[in-house]
């Protein structure tokens, strides 16, 4: 049978059990399967919420042997974009979730699945129930990231955020939102793998960071 799987994700746990959904049909019709997330603005690797979905979305997808697709949603409407990505990749069926919607949120924002039912035509929509994520509205965790550097003082390593040469890591820090105190966390490469390191008053938290063989990065 000809045509593919396109499942549609965005931030929270349900994502896996979306992509699971959606593989489960593709080898039941031994057809291909993609992943698509729309995100509302360009990649900015220095936004730690969004360098995080994005990678959290590419693992999984990965892991079930999907192809992964990022679009930036701009000025048009998110149905808009599944239903052209219907078109260039030859959908036949469509997997998305769906949580509990108000009443207000209904006449407010509308819903997705209502205009993809006006706009898809022979096309299968799998919507899936969703809980609610409990903080889907909250506040971003962490502000935009900036240029880091983590020194070694005596046995112990610092988070200096002014140009240094002699720092033993370089990376970006993401300092906590609701914080006045240098907390947060520092992202960068080790050993050629990506490493989140947690900063507590300016400190690292380096249990899992044994620099022996200081080389900067």
């Amino acid at each position: 049978m000809q045509g593919a799987v396109l499942v549609c994700v965005s931030y929270g746990k349900n994502a896996e059990a979306l992509i699971k959904k959606g593989k489960f049909i593709a080898e039941l019709y031994k057809q291909s399967c993609y992943v698509l997330s729309i995100e509302n603005k360009e990649y900015d690797s220095k936004d730690f919420t969004m360098a995080e979905h994005k990678k959290f979305f590419e693992q999984l997808a990965n892991k079930y042997q999907c192809d992964f697709i990022w679009k930036i949603k701009g000025s048009k409407r998110i149905s808009d974009i599944i239903a052209k990505t219907v078109d260039e990749k030859n959908i036949n069926h469509v997997v998305i979730g769906q949580p509990p919607l108000t009443k207000w949120e209904v006449l407010t924002k509308g819903s997705i699945i209502h205009e993809l039912l006006h706009i898809l035509e022979d096309v299968d929509l799998q919507i899936v129930s969703m809980k609610r994520e409990q903080n889907e509205d909250a506040e971003e965790q962490f502000q935009r990231g900036v240029t880091g550097y983590l020194v070694k003082e005596n046995d112990k390593y610092e988070l200096v955020l002014d140009h240094c040469e002699e720092y033993v890591v370089k990376g970006i820090y993401f300092q906590a939102v609701a914080t006045e105190f240098t907390n947060g966390v520092f992202k960068c490469d080790l050993k050629g793998k990506e490493a989140i390191i947690r900063i507590q008053d300016s400190k690292a938290e380096l249990v899992q960071l044994d620099l022996n063989k200081e080389v900067k990065s």
